[in-house]
């Protein structure tokens, strides 16, 4: 709710609303609060008035390519607000491309980066001596989740913190096989729902789902076939 308080403001405007008009709200009122802490927002008078800072300016040109992921209907308010933004825009401009073109163009952009990135991958990976076999893969996630855990299953792992207790496998393996334990249900990956948790050695470590979501943590199930052999 936190990352939709924050879009919600930017597309207010000026980039603040009174508090007692926002249609959302951060709950309880620490993870409010917890904002204003951080720097991305500013609350002053009574009523409070909450409008966005510069740093938190920052924060939402620097996440405009995340998913907001929330089930509250508000998101709807947002979406509106924004379009309108969009359409204010088109309409004090001069524009030579339509609303179409621009989009086909920056659809061209996301699927070039799509392709250089896949492969710069490949070429990374197959240019990276002594990888090991895939195939041991699971078992190695597996004891590794539980090396940070301290042998407790459905505990949190991020994946900043298990990566580099793969780093003899190539990403893309263990990419693969994480989609594959999370198919067979031997563990549950999810991002954080707290933006300001998310910090650049977490989005550096993310994987993407096949449906485009953007995880950085996980919760290993249960014990599997494969038994670890912790030290």
């Amino acid at each position: 709710m936190q990352r939709l308080f924050l879009w919600s403001l930017a597309v207010s405007p000026g980039g603040g609303l009174y508090l007692k008009e926002a249609k959302v709200k951060p709950t309880p009122a620490g993870n409010r609060k917890l904002l204003e802490k951080q720097g991305l927002t500013k609350e002053s008078g009574r009523p409070t008035y909450v409008e966005l800072t510069d740093e938190g300016w920052l924060w939402v040109q620097e996440h405009l390519n995340e998913p907001i992921d929330t089930r509250s209907p508000r998101i709807k308010d947002v979406f509106a607000g924004l379009t309108q933004l969009l359409a204010s825009y088109f309409a004090s401009q001069d524009q030579t491309l339509s609303i179409g073109q621009m989009i086909h163009q920056a659809q061209d952009y996301q699927r070039r980066v799509a392709e250089e990135t896949a492969e710069t991958v490949r070429q990374e990976s197959a240019a990276e001596p002594g990888l090991q076999d895939p195939n041991g893969l699971p078992e190695a996630i597996q004891q590794a989740c539980l090396l940070l855990t301290e042998g407790q299953f459905k505990q949190r792992v991020r994946l900043a913190e298990l990566r580099p207790l793969l780093d003899s496998y190539a990403r893309n393996d263990v990419d693969d096989a994480l989609l594959a334990m999370q198919r067979r249900g031997e563990l549950s990956m999810m991002r954080l729902e707290n933006p300001l948790e998310i910090g650049a050695a977490d989005r550096d470590a993310a994987l993407t789902t096949i449906s485009g979501q953007e995880t950085h943590i996980l919760y290993l199930q249960g014990a599997s076939p494969c038994q670890p052999q912790l030290q």
